[in-house]
Protein backbone atom coordinates (compact mmCIF):
# COMPACT_ATOMS: atom_id res chain seq x y z
CA UNK A 1 0.00 0.00 0.00
CA UNK A 2 1.77 3.56 -1.33
CA UNK A 3 1.25 6.58 0.79
CA UNK A 4 -1.65 8.22 -0.85
CA UNK A 5 -3.95 5.12 0.06
CA UNK A 6 -2.41 5.10 3.50
CA UNK A 7 -3.12 9.10 3.43
CA UNK A 8 -6.41 8.90 2.48
CA UNK A 9 -7.68 6.06 5.20
CA UNK A 10 -6.30 8.09 7.91
CA UNK A 11 -8.47 10.95 6.62
CA UNK A 12 -11.34 8.64 6.35
CA UNK A 13 -11.23 7.15 9.58
CA UNK A 14 -10.22 10.64 10.66
CA UNK A 15 -13.84 11.85 9.71
CA UNK A 16 -15.87 8.48 11.20
CA UNK A 17 -14.42 8.76 14.72
CA UNK A 18 -15.01 12.51 14.66
CA UNK A 19 -18.77 11.73 13.54
CA UNK A 20 -19.19 8.59 16.06
CA UNK A 21 -17.95 10.98 19.08
CA UNK A 22 -20.77 13.36 17.66
CA UNK A 23 -23.96 10.49 17.47
CA UNK A 24 -22.44 9.66 20.76
CA UNK A 25 -22.82 12.82 22.37
CA UNK A 26 -26.26 13.58 20.74
CA UNK A 27 -27.11 9.74 22.24
CA UNK A 28 -26.47 10.88 25.80
CA UNK A 29 -28.08 14.38 25.59
CA UNK A 30 -31.89 14.63 25.12
CA UNK A 31 -31.99 18.16 23.67
CA UNK A 32 -29.59 17.50 21.52
CA UNK A 33 -31.61 14.12 20.28
CA UNK A 34 -34.32 16.26 19.97
CA UNK A 35 -32.67 18.75 17.40
CA UNK A 36 -31.28 15.88 15.71
CA UNK A 37 -34.20 14.17 15.13
CA UNK A 38 -36.32 17.18 14.30
CA UNK A 39 -34.07 18.46 11.62
CA UNK A 40 -34.75 17.82 8.00
CA UNK A 41 -33.01 15.49 6.03
CA UNK A 42 -29.69 17.15 4.50
CA UNK A 43 -30.03 20.18 6.46
CA UNK A 44 -26.53 21.66 7.33
CA UNK A 45 -27.17 22.40 10.73
CA UNK A 46 -27.94 18.65 11.68
CA UNK A 47 -24.46 17.36 10.41
CA UNK A 48 -21.39 16.91 12.66
CA UNK A 49 -18.92 19.39 12.63
CA UNK A 50 -15.47 18.53 12.01
CA UNK A 51 -14.00 20.78 13.88
CA UNK A 52 -10.41 22.18 13.88
CA UNK A 53 -7.97 20.82 11.52
CA UNK A 54 -10.87 19.25 9.70
CA UNK A 55 -11.45 18.96 5.95
CA UNK A 56 -13.60 22.15 5.94
CA UNK A 57 -10.99 23.85 7.30
CA UNK A 58 -8.11 23.25 5.05
CA UNK A 59 -10.25 23.86 2.28
CA UNK A 60 -10.97 27.74 3.76
CA UNK A 61 -6.99 28.14 3.71
CA UNK A 62 -6.34 26.63 0.52
CA UNK A 63 -9.02 29.30 -0.75
CA UNK A 64 -7.76 32.16 1.23
CA UNK A 65 -3.99 31.46 -0.30
CA UNK A 66 -5.45 30.94 -3.74
CA UNK A 67 -7.50 34.50 -2.96
CA UNK A 68 -3.93 36.25 -1.72
CA UNK A 69 -1.82 34.90 -4.63
CA UNK A 70 -4.32 35.92 -6.81
CA UNK A 71 -4.36 39.65 -5.48
CA UNK A 72 -0.57 40.01 -5.36
CA UNK A 73 -0.66 39.39 -8.89
CA UNK A 74 -3.12 42.29 -9.35
CA UNK A 75 -1.12 44.61 -7.74
CA UNK A 76 1.94 43.82 -9.51
CA UNK A 77 0.36 44.40 -12.66
CA UNK A 78 -1.73 47.28 -11.39
CA UNK A 79 1.65 48.62 -10.26
CA UNK A 80 3.62 48.11 -13.50
CA UNK A 81 0.33 47.47 -16.36
CA UNK A 82 0.61 50.75 -17.92
CA UNK A 83 5.00 51.12 -18.20
CA UNK A 84 6.66 50.36 -21.28
CA UNK A 85 8.21 47.08 -21.56
CA UNK A 86 11.50 47.06 -19.40
CA UNK A 87 10.43 50.48 -17.87
CA UNK A 88 9.32 48.73 -14.52
CA UNK A 89 11.08 49.18 -11.28
CA UNK A 90 10.85 49.33 -8.13
CA UNK A 91 6.83 48.36 -7.73
CA UNK A 92 6.35 51.23 -10.77
CA UNK A 93 7.02 52.90 -13.92
CA UNK A 94 10.44 54.51 -14.94
CA UNK A 95 10.14 57.50 -17.85
CA UNK A 96 11.30 56.42 -21.04
CA UNK A 97 13.39 58.38 -23.05
CA UNK A 98 13.67 58.32 -26.86
CA UNK A 99 15.86 59.92 -30.11
CA UNK A 100 13.67 59.97 -32.86
CA UNK A 101 14.04 58.14 -35.84
CA UNK A 102 13.15 60.61 -38.17
CA UNK A 103 15.06 63.66 -38.78
CA UNK A 104 13.55 67.62 -39.51
CA UNK A 105 14.98 71.10 -40.41
CA UNK A 106 14.17 73.49 -38.27
CA UNK A 107 10.70 73.92 -40.04
CA UNK A 108 9.56 71.14 -37.11
CA UNK A 109 5.80 71.80 -38.10
CA UNK A 110 3.38 75.34 -38.07
CA UNK A 111 3.21 74.56 -34.17
CA UNK A 112 6.87 74.98 -33.41
CA UNK A 113 7.24 73.75 -29.99
CA UNK A 114 3.65 72.08 -30.03
CA UNK A 115 4.82 70.32 -33.25
CA UNK A 116 7.42 68.64 -31.79
CA UNK A 117 5.55 67.33 -28.89
CA UNK A 118 2.93 65.88 -31.64
CA UNK A 119 6.01 64.26 -33.91
CA UNK A 120 6.93 62.67 -30.37
CA UNK A 121 3.67 61.54 -29.39
CA UNK A 122 3.06 60.05 -33.12
CA UNK A 123 6.51 58.09 -32.68
CA UNK A 124 5.53 56.61 -29.62
CA UNK A 125 2.33 55.67 -30.45
CA UNK A 126 3.27 53.61 -34.18
CA UNK A 127 6.01 52.22 -31.56
CA UNK A 128 3.30 50.57 -29.03
CA UNK A 129 5.11 53.04 -25.69
CA UNK A 130 2.44 53.78 -23.75
CA UNK A 131 2.44 57.48 -21.98
CA UNK A 132 2.27 61.04 -22.73
CA UNK A 133 5.84 62.37 -24.42
CA UNK A 134 7.18 65.65 -25.16
CA UNK A 135 9.68 67.06 -26.84
CA UNK A 136 13.02 68.23 -25.24
CA UNK A 137 12.95 71.45 -26.85
CA UNK A 138 12.97 75.30 -26.25
CA UNK A 139 11.89 78.44 -28.06
CA UNK A 140 11.47 81.96 -27.55
CA UNK A 141 7.88 82.13 -27.51
CA UNK A 142 7.04 77.95 -26.79
CA UNK A 143 8.41 77.58 -23.46
CA UNK A 144 11.17 75.05 -22.53
CA UNK A 145 11.05 71.61 -20.82
CA UNK A 146 11.58 73.35 -17.40
CA UNK A 147 7.65 75.03 -17.97
CA UNK A 148 5.68 72.48 -20.77
CA UNK A 149 7.06 69.52 -19.22
CA UNK A 150 4.23 68.30 -17.08
CA UNK A 151 6.22 66.43 -14.47
CA UNK A 152 9.65 66.23 -13.51
CA UNK A 153 10.42 62.63 -12.59
CA UNK A 154 11.46 61.72 -9.13
CA UNK A 155 12.26 58.28 -10.80
CA UNK A 156 15.05 57.13 -13.33
CA UNK A 157 15.36 57.98 -16.84
CA UNK A 158 15.73 55.21 -18.77
CA UNK A 159 16.20 54.35 -22.67
CA UNK A 160 13.97 51.88 -24.14
CA UNK A 161 16.49 49.14 -23.42
CA UNK A 162 16.56 49.49 -19.49
CA UNK A 163 19.28 51.80 -19.02
CA UNK A 164 19.43 54.29 -17.12
CA UNK A 165 20.02 57.43 -18.41
CA UNK A 166 19.83 59.36 -14.64
CA UNK A 167 18.88 59.18 -11.42
CA UNK A 168 15.77 61.71 -11.61
CA UNK A 169 14.75 65.21 -13.69
CA UNK A 170 17.31 66.62 -11.51
CA UNK A 171 19.76 64.80 -12.10
CA UNK A 172 19.55 65.38 -15.97
CA UNK A 173 21.12 68.98 -15.27
CA UNK A 174 25.14 66.98 -14.44
CA UNK A 175 26.73 64.51 -16.04
CA UNK A 176 24.49 61.72 -17.97
CA UNK A 177 25.41 58.17 -16.81
CA UNK A 178 24.56 57.28 -20.77
CA UNK A 179 24.37 59.02 -24.18
CA UNK A 180 20.87 59.17 -25.18
CA UNK A 181 20.96 56.85 -28.70
CA UNK A 182 18.44 54.36 -28.91
CA UNK A 183 15.34 55.50 -31.06
CA UNK A 184 11.35 54.66 -30.07
CA UNK A 185 12.15 51.55 -32.60
CA UNK A 186 15.02 50.44 -30.27
CA UNK A 187 17.27 51.31 -32.79
CA UNK A 188 20.99 52.68 -31.95
CA UNK A 189 22.12 55.49 -33.37
CA UNK A 190 26.13 56.57 -33.18
CA UNK A 191 25.92 60.34 -34.12
CA UNK A 192 23.11 62.44 -34.30
CA UNK A 193 22.38 66.50 -34.61
CA UNK A 194 19.24 66.91 -32.16
CA UNK A 195 17.17 70.06 -32.03
CA UNK A 196 16.95 71.85 -28.67
CA UNK A 197 17.98 75.07 -27.59
CA UNK A 198 17.58 74.52 -24.25
CA UNK A 199 19.96 74.21 -21.07
CA UNK A 200 20.86 71.06 -19.19
CA UNK A 201 18.56 71.85 -16.48
CA UNK A 202 15.47 72.64 -19.25
CA UNK A 203 15.58 75.93 -19.03
CA UNK A 204 16.13 78.09 -22.38
CA UNK A 205 19.39 78.60 -24.15
CA UNK A 206 19.64 82.18 -24.36
CA UNK A 207 22.02 82.21 -27.04
CA UNK A 208 21.18 79.82 -28.75
CA UNK A 209 18.49 80.46 -31.68
CA UNK A 210 14.95 78.58 -32.40
CA UNK A 211 14.44 78.56 -35.84
CA UNK A 212 11.69 81.70 -36.20
CA UNK A 213 9.89 79.13 -33.18
CA UNK A 214 11.04 75.70 -35.12
CA UNK A 215 9.08 77.10 -38.33
CA UNK A 216 12.01 77.90 -40.56
CA UNK A 217 14.33 75.34 -42.47
CA UNK A 218 16.11 78.41 -43.89
CA UNK A 219 19.86 78.12 -44.09
CA UNK A 220 20.38 81.63 -43.22
CA UNK A 221 18.86 81.06 -40.03
CA UNK A 222 20.27 79.03 -37.17
CA UNK A 223 18.96 76.77 -34.21
CA UNK A 224 20.38 75.67 -30.69
CA UNK A 225 21.57 72.15 -31.00
CA UNK A 226 23.44 69.03 -29.31
CA UNK A 227 25.24 66.04 -29.92
CA UNK A 228 23.60 62.50 -29.24
CA UNK A 229 26.74 60.76 -28.29
CA UNK A 230 27.54 63.69 -25.55
CA UNK A 231 26.58 63.26 -21.79
CA UNK A 232 28.31 66.30 -20.44
CA UNK A 233 26.93 69.21 -21.56
CA UNK A 234 26.70 69.23 -25.16
CA UNK A 235 24.17 66.47 -25.17
CA UNK A 236 21.70 69.10 -25.68
CA UNK A 237 24.01 72.50 -25.49
CA UNK A 238 26.62 72.25 -28.10
CA UNK A 239 26.03 75.30 -30.83
CA UNK A 240 23.83 76.72 -33.43
CA UNK A 241 23.43 75.14 -36.89
CA UNK A 242 21.81 75.92 -39.68
CA UNK A 243 18.12 75.45 -39.93
CA UNK A 244 18.14 73.70 -43.13
CA UNK A 245 20.68 70.74 -41.41
CA UNK A 246 18.57 67.65 -40.93
CA UNK A 247 18.04 66.83 -36.90
CA UNK A 248 16.33 64.64 -34.45
CA UNK A 249 14.72 65.18 -31.31
CA UNK A 250 14.70 63.70 -27.51
CA UNK A 251 11.57 62.71 -26.59
CA UNK A 252 10.35 62.47 -22.60
CA UNK A 253 8.03 60.41 -21.26
CA UNK A 254 5.70 62.45 -18.48
CA UNK A 255 6.04 60.23 -15.56
CA UNK A 256 5.89 61.53 -11.81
Amino acid sequence: MNRVHRACIAAVSLVATAATLELASCASDPEARSATSDAAPGDEAARPSLGDGGMSDASDASDASDASDASDALDAKGACGSCASGMCSDGGCDPAVFLTSTEYTGAIGDGGVASADQECAALATAAGLPGTFRAWLASADGGSPATRFTSKSTRPYRLLDGTRIAADYAALGKTLETSIGLTEKRTAIAFAYVWTAAERDGAPNAGAGDCAGWTSGDPAVKGGSGESDDVVEEWTKFDDIACSTKARLYCFEQRP
